[in-house]
C-alpha cells in the first residue's frame, strides 16, 4: 500500500545524505587548497629563510640579453635559482670579477664568464667562488656594490661592501687569496664639497670568513717622493690641509714616526696654541675612519 509519509522520508534521508557528501567533498577540496597554498608560502618561506645560504650538489649558469637589458643567473641542483642579477641598460649593470695572481682583475660580462667558466678558489677554503660588482648607477656614480658567492655545497652570498669608488681586487702578497683595495670615503668632505679631499686606500684581506682591514698589508714603506714631498712642505712653512693630508696619507702607510717628525718640522714657529689644535683635529679626523682603532695599532700610538 502507497504510504506518503514514507516517500518523505526517504527524500529528506535522500537530500541530507546529498548534503553531507558535497559538504565533505567540499572540506576536501578546501582542504587540498589550503595544503598547496601552505605548501606553496612554505616554499617561499624556505626560499627567503636561504637568501645567503643554499644547499648545493651542482651549479649551472645562464644568461639572457634583449635589447641593453641582460640577466644573469645562477641555479642549483639543475633549475633552482639561487641568485640572480638584472641589468637595465647603462643606467644600472653588474660585472663578474675574475682575479688572476699575475694578471690581476678582469671585469667581465655574464655571457663571457659562461663561455669560459672562469669560477676558482679566490678564499683559500678550496671552494670555487664568484666576486661580483654591481654598478648602481647615477651622476655620481655612487653606488658600487660587491658580492662574493662561494659555490660549495652550502651555496653562500657575502656582502662586501658598497663605496661611491670602485674598489680592485687584487692577489697582492701572491697567496691565492684575493684582497680587495678600496677607498676610504672617511675624509671626503672635509673641504671644498668633497673636491680636492685625501681619500686613503684600505687593503681588506679575508679573515674569519669576513674581509676586514689587513694591519700586515697597509703597513708599507715610505712614498717614493717623500722627500720630495716634505721639501715642498717644508718651504710653505705651515701647517695646512694639504699637511694634514700628508700627515693622513702616512698614517694609513703605518710611518707613524714620519707623521709626528713632519708635523714638528712644519710647526716649530707656530704657537703652542695652534700646534695643539691642529693636532687635535688631525687625530679627531682621523678616528671618523671606521678602522680608525686598527689605524692607530699600526703606527704604534
Amino acid at each position: 500500500m502507497f504510504n506518503r509519509s514514507n516517500v518523505f522520508t526517504f527524500l529528506g534521508c535522500f537530500l541530507i545524505g546529498l548534503t553531507v557528501v558535497i559538504g565533505i567533498s567540499k572540506i576536501l577540496e578546501y582542504s587540498f587548497i589550503f595544503s598547496k597554498n601552505s605548501e606553496q608560502i612554505k616554499k617561499s618561506e624556505d626560499i627567503s629563510d636561504q637568501e645567503n645560504t643554499f644547499l648545493c650538489n651542482n651549479y649551472s649558469f645562464n644568461q639572457k640579453a634583449e635589447g641593453d637589458n641582460e640577466e644573469f643567473n645562477i641555479l642549483c641542483n639543475q633549475g633552482k635559482v639561487v641568485f640572480s642579477l638584472e641589468s637595465i641598460g647603462m643606467s644600472e649593470y653588474f660585472w663578474i670579477i675574475t682575479v688572476d695572481s699575475s694578471e690581476g682583475s678582469k671585469k667581465l660580462d655574464a655571457e663571457e664568464f659562461i663561455k669560459n667558466g672562469q669560477h676558482r678558489d679566490l678564499t683559500g677554503d678550496g671552494i670555487d667562488d664568484i666576486f661580483i660588482g654591481i654598478d648602481s648607477g647615477g651622476a655620481t656614480g655612487c653606488c658600487f656594490n660587491y658580492y662574493l658567492l662561494s659555490l660549495g655545497e652550502e651555496f653562500r652570498k657575502t656582502t662586501l661592501r658598497t663605496s661611491i669608488l670602485k674598489a680592485e681586487f687584487v692577489d697582492i702578497d701572491k697567496t691565492g687569496m684575493i684582497e680587495i683595495i678600496i677607498p676610504d670615503l672617511s675624509f671626503s668632505y672635509d673641504k671644498n664639497g668633497g673636491r680636492g679631499s685625501v681619500i686613503p686606500q684600505e687593503i681588506l684581506e679575508l679573515q674569519n670568513g669576513e674581509y676586514t682591514f689587513s694591519q700586515k698589508l697597509m703597513k708599507r714603506a715610505k712614498p717614493k717622493n717623500y722627500s720630495t714631498q716634505i721639501k715642498n712642505l717644508r718651504n710653505k712653512g705651515v701647517l695646512s690641509q694639504e699637511v694634514e693630508d700628508y700627515m693622513t696619507m702616512l698614517a694609513y702607510r703605518g710611518l707613524g714616526e714620519s707623521v709626528w717628525e713632519l708635523f714638528n718640522q712644519l710647526s716649530v714657529n707656530t704657537p703652542n696654541e695652534d700646534r695643539e689644535n691642529f693636532k687635535f683635529w688631525f687625530l679627531h679626523n682621523l678616528e671618523q675612519s671606521e678602522f680608525s682603532k686598527e689605524i692607530y695599532e699600526i703606527n704604534g700610538w
